[in-house]
């Protein structure tokens, strides 16, 4: 399946004389490698990008579905489950309810409602200064928010998304992290806006996988655009 979709062909499924034909390359080599190949503009490398990530999104979602006590799928969950347990939203009951508080409450954290958003936090393995002014040079992009995350900034996209603090519902913030930018905790946290309901999602909880289904599922999603 994904090599019909991706047009793609698995090393494992090539016998001996085609895997000869082959030019290895390195994971940090190909991660870094920059075609030449003119025929195509930065256009059309977006939108197959955005075509790739949606199939492998749903790839995934039909496999969740027919799969839904594997253990593949409890680890992505893993995150989603311990912040509003396994039942569907619509099915949850009383006792379902005490025991996610009693969790949070173990956790060090408030209840996250079900509308919520997610900020993603990293320093790119520490050469984020770099990564980040190069495609400020490319991109356009600013160079300082992406690792910064100002609240005027993410208030800015909040109220925009209808995720708000209107003081009538306050949807949760919830910071995924490396942990290497404790400065950019501290400033949301102290926020009189944002520092209500914002938090990070403890370590104890926090995986790759559980972590990346939790901003999948977030109403919005703040992240590094590099």
């Amino acid at each position: 399946k994904l090599e019909k979709r991706f047009g793609i062909t698995f090393y494992e499924n090539l016998n001996e004389n085609e895997r000869r034909k082959l030019m290895l390359v390195g994971t940090e080599p190909l991660y870094h490698y920059i075609s030449n190949d003119t025929r195509f503009h930065l256009d059309d490398v977006i939108l197959h990008r955005r075509y790739a990530i949606q199939e492998l999104y749903r790839i995934t979602a039909e496999y969740m579905k027919m799969n839904p006590n594997s253990e593949g799928v409890s680890s992505m969950c893993s995150s989603l489950h311990a912040l509003f347990g396994k039942e569907d939203a619509t099915t949850t009951t009383d006792t379902t309810t005490r025991a996610i508080t009693k969790i949070m409450e173990e956790l060090g954290m408030k209840n996250v409602t079900r509308r919520y958003a997610v900020i993603h936090s990293r320093s790119l393995e520490g050469f984020g200064y770099r990564f980040m002014q190069r495609a400020h040079q490319i991109f356009g992009v600013d160079a300082k928010v992406g690792r910064e995350y100002p609240a005027t900034l993410l208030t800015h996209i909040l109220n925009s998304s209808g995720l708000g603090n209107d003081g009538v519902s306050s949807p949760s913030i919830l910071m995924i992290t490396d942990g290497n930018s404790p400065e950019v905790v501290q400033d949301l946290s102290s926020h009189p806006i944002i520092g209500p309901n914002f938090q990070v999602l403890p370590k104890s909880i926090s995986t790759v996988s559980g972590d990346m289904m939790l901003a999948i599922m977030a109403d919005v999603f703040v992240g590094n655009p590099v």
